[in-house]
């Protein structure tokens, strides 16, 4: 009894306007035969979407099958019932609204060989055959393109009963399953004649329409060629038959095409021709190839003697027109490639896979940051950006993947594409040359160096990647269009990089209009940023975004502090008793004015806060450099306030550290005061946060809450400790920041103060 296997089919493919539209992975459940191999796909239109009921014909077995709502079809074959060597067509059609697509399957995809290293190294493969995997062939129909054709005469008239003859593209040859050297359709001449089936209006395509003179008239005009543009659908051309000198309008291996081994060459001329000089060489065949040449008016069919392979070159000597025209600027050379007819083709491409073991072994997890480079996580710190862990950067990324268990595999192709040329149809798959390519016979598959360092992953939503095996004659044996990739891309979000203010002369503490400047790593689409200070009124006025910048204007007003009503403020001396939340407002090294409740100054010049200590969870001492009285001493400064000079300079502490025998911090004590939270990386790099409870400007020293036992930067042992305060002036919070992979701001880096340097 047979038995029936159910599997889930998981598939992701690069997008394609001419095979798929896919672009996520889609999940597919069917059942599958052990003895049989399965082809199976959608069939939409060009703008993705799915076609109902279209009929999907199977070529050798004449077999059709239509397809569900979702516009799935699938067709299973049984093992034994096509040699391996077969080629199954499928032909999509869905009325007269679309244009039936051809796709082609070698069955030698389908089917795979078994095999040792042993034969891989001797070149013996086993011809057993198995099944491999089911196949997936998405088939995108286009509409018929709407061409209107007007014959004219040099002097503009009307050319009646002229022969238009319309030959395509490569991606209108390969849509239609046909060769460059076949005419897609012959009509015969109207005012003017209207293409209306038979041609699909594919994005980026054309077709070349000829008009051959009216039969009896060819010693009248010459032959006449326009280009028609499909992208649109529609497009009107006018072809004009001259009376030009006698010179090639078209070959069908123009710009490198490709040839089967005995296909034979068209040669389309611009008048009729009575002769034609012609010579074929081909690196794989014995030197020249003999060729008979078939004319039938303007048009000259080269047919080669025999079979042809590999890189050839067809070279126009000469030719001659019916009234003893010749063929100037001879002679004429086109490159092309001949198919080896025994080489493989129609395999599935390998799937291409991350080297994690190529990489540092401190490795925790790999991803792509916009720095065009790979990123490995690892458990050590960034001495500079004081985060909780480092990035390893390399500008190399090396892939890996099984080879195909068949014989004839010469050389492999690393192809790339940018998810941008995608999105608006440009699907320009462009070969990476400079690869370092090496097979490992420990393990048995190959490995490839890209080089990255070079490509823009952030704007362009990323890279593809995709391996294309070649035969001996360097022919692609898979189709890219559905090639396995691997999508190189940015999948962190984005980093600040520097906050500056403009002018740099509002960098003090002057009341008045901001303009900060926020740059990030890449390219953002969205902001939401906030800005706070611990000593400033702040109110956004307008947030805007250029490119990867943030720009914004603030409006900033130093906060004044009370005095409360206590004894020790009465005294006249240095030292007033705050509560410790207007303490926090305060910092050491600041340039302050004392007035009194009626507005009366200590003096003209300010005082310099010189030290802040806390008494209590309520309350602070504050030291200043002058005695708080006037001139006539006024003693009781109580119910006045303390107001921030305006040329101070806007503070973010940060610097270098050592830890004295009292258990004090010995550092730049400018910009500090008591409740800071201060992050510290110690000398073996450990990171702690703590908590300022005294700050003395006098001698740079001050004392944290926590304990230091594990602060291991004692003065006399060289040894150097780091600090960065996390209170600011101006916090920058870019928390809520979109990127344009619509990855959100990188968690340890959304802060900042006004000068760039990261303090979260």
């Amino acid at each position: 009894m047979r038995t029936l296997h159910k599997i889930v089919v998981f598939i992701f493919a690069a997008t394609s306007f001419l095979l798929t539209s896919c672009t996520k992975e889609e999940k597919i459940f069917f059942e599958v035969s052990e003895d049989t191999v399965t082809v199976y796909g959608y069939v939409k239109d060009i703008n993705g979407k799915p076609l109902k009921d279209a009929e999907v014909k199977i070529i050798p077995t004449g077999d059709v099958v239509k397809t569900d709502g979702d516009g799935l079809y699938k067709v299973s074959i049984a093992l034994g019932s096509l040699p391996s060597d077969a080629v199954i067509t499928l032909v999509a059609s869905h009325g007269h609204h679309y244009v039936p697509r051809v796709g082609v399957v070698s069955f030698a995809e389908l089917l795979a060989g078994t095999f040792s290293f042993e034969d891989l190294v001797t070149g013996t493969i086993s011809s057993t055959a198995v099944q491999k995997r089911v196949k997936r062939l998405d088939l995108i129909l286009a509409p018929p393109a709407q061409i209107e054709v007007e014959v004219v005469d040099k002097d503009g008239n009307p050319v009646s009963n002229s022969i238009i003859r319309v030959a395509g593209d490569l991606l209108v040859s390969n849509y239609l399953g046909i060769t460059p050297s076949e005419f897609i359709l012959s009509v015969t001449s109207s005012s003017p004649a209207k293409i209306t089936e038979g041609i699909p209006a594919l994005p980026g395509a054309n077709v070349q329409v000829f008009a051959f003179p009216p039969e009896g008239e060819e010693g009248k005009y010459s032959v006449g060629v326009a280009i028609a543009e499909l992208t649109e659908g529609k497009d009107s051309v006018k072809v004009v038959l001259g009376v030009e000198r006698l010179k090639i309008l078209y070959t069908s291996v123009d710009s490198g095409q490709f040839i089967t081994p005995n296909g034979d060459i068209k040669v389309v001329f611009s008048k009729p021709v009575t002769g034609l000089g012609a010579t074929l060489r081909c690196p794989n065949g014995a030197g020249d190839y003999q060729v008979f040449v078939e004319i039938n008016g303007a048009v000259a069919t080269v047919k080669p003697a025999g079979a042809i392979l590999g890189n050839c070159r067809l070279t126009i000597n000469s030719a001659y027109g019916k009234d003893g025209e010749v063929l100037y600027n001879v002679p004429v050379t086109y490159t092309f490639i001949a198919y080896d007819p025994a080489a493989p083709r129609g395999l599935a491409c390998p799937i291409p896979q991350i080297a994690l073991q190529e990489y540092s072994g401190v490795a925790t997890g790999i991803t792509f940051d916009q720095s065009q480079k790979v990123i490995l996580f690892s458990n050590f710190v960034d001495t500079g950006n004081l985060r909780s862990f480092s990035v390893g950067t390399h500008s190399d990324l090396i892939i890996t993947w099984d080879p195909p268990v068949i014989y004839g595999i010469t050389n492999y192709k690393i192809y790339k594409i940018k998810k941008s040329d995608i999105a608006v149809g440009k699907v320009w798959w462009q070969q990476d040359t400079n690869i370092v390519l090496n097979f490992r016979l420990s393990n048995g598959k190959y490995y490839a160096t890209i080089n990255i360092a070079s490509e823009d992953l952030s704007y362009t939503n990323g890279v593809s990647y995709a391996i294309v095996p070649s035969n001996i004659n360097g022919e692609d044996v898979c189709s890219l269009e559905n090639a396995p990739t691997l999508r190189v891309q940015d999948n962190i979000g984005p980093g600040m990089v520097t906050a500056s203010i403009f002018p740099t002369t509002n960098t003090t503490y002057s009341e008045g209009e901001r303009n900060l400047t926020i740059v990030f790593s890449e390219q953002i689409t969205f902001s939401d940023i906030s800005i706070t200070s611990r000593n400033f009124e702040i109110t956004e006025l307008s947030e805007s975004i250029d490119g990867n910048k943030v720009k914004l204007s603030v409006y900033v007003k130093p906060i004044s502090v009370t005095i409360p009503n206590y004894p020790e403020n009465q005294d006249g001396d240095k030292l007033l008793i705050l509560t410790r939340s207007d303490a926090q407002k305060l910092w050491a090294g600041e340039q302050v004015f004392v007035y009194n409740a009626q507005g009366t100054g200590i003096n003209i010049n300010p005082t310099k806060v010189t030290a802040i200590v806390e008494i209590d969870q309520n309350t602070a001492q504050v030291w200043f450099s002058n005695d708080i009285t006037g001139t006539p001493p006024i003693s009781n400064f109580v119910g006045g306030y303390i107001v921030p000079h305006s040329g101070n300079n806007l503070q973010a502490p940060s610097g270098q550290f050592q830890k004295n025998t009292a258990g004090e911090f010995v550092l730049p004590a400018t910009g500090l005061t008591v409740g800071d939270k201060i992050r510290v990386m110690t000398f073996s790099k450990q990171i702690k946060v703590l908590t300022v409870k005294s700050v003395d400007w006098n001698n740079n020293k001050i004392t944290v809450v926590e304990p230091l036992t594990e602060i291991d930067c004692n003065v006399g042992t060289q040894k150097i400790c780091e600090f960065r305060s996390l209170n600011p002036d101006i916090k920058i919070d870019a928390t809520n920041v979109i990127d344009t992979s619509g990855n959100k701001t990188r968690f340890y880096s959304t802060k900042t103060n006004h000068n760039g340097s990261f303090i979260w």
